[in-house]
């Protein structure tokens, strides 16, 4: 008896639109971000051009979505990494429940955003889990979700940009 691997396009075609709604959302909101971010190289010292500002948020961006692909391909040996040192010692422990509650006041202060990553966290997690039902392997996992990720942000920027410059 063969074994196929089974191809979950449905997921799959979900993470697309997903992440091309979230390459939207990044593209649109770049032009104000990138204003802001030359506003404060200024104020550094740094000389930024709108194009630079644009492009390090859209790398931001790409950035985002290979952590979210790579904390699901290895969510044990992360988890080993970030909790298992700082719960050693009573000092450390209470850092670290110092850092957490920090980190739920930043989550609740920008909830919008928080809910955003989120969406893209599950939508990434459904095909992680359908892939690994599927059968395929870590790395494949992570190539599949990777290129799928990046290929929807990329056509999110994409198609803001071809739009919007027909609309000048």
């Amino acid at each position: 008896m063969s074994r196929t691997k089974k191809f979950p396009w449905l997921s799959l075609c979900l993470i697309a639109v997903v992440y091309g709604v979230f390459g939207w959302i990044v593209a649109r909101s770049s032009v104000t971000w990138s204003e802001e971010l030359v506003e404060q190289g200024k104020a550094w010292g740094l000389v930024l051009d709108d194009e630079y500002a644009a492009f390090i948020i859209d790398l931001l961006g790409v950035a985002l979505i290979l952590v979210i692909a790579v904390g699901l391909t290895a969510p044990i040996a992360l988890i080993t990494i970030c909790f298992g040192i700082w719960l050693r010692s009573e000092t450390k422990a209470w850092f670290s429940i110092l850092a957490w509650a920090f980190a739920v006041v930043f989550i609740i202060r920008w909830i919008n955003y928080f809910a955003k990553f989120l969406l893209l966290l599950c939508a990434a997690l459904l095909g992680r889990l359908e892939l690994q039902a599927a059968g395929y392997n870590n790395w494949q996992t992570f190539t599949i979700l990777s290129l799928i990720s990046l290929g929807g942000f990329g056509g999110g920027v994409l198609s803001f940009m071809l739009l919007s410059a027909g609309n000048r």
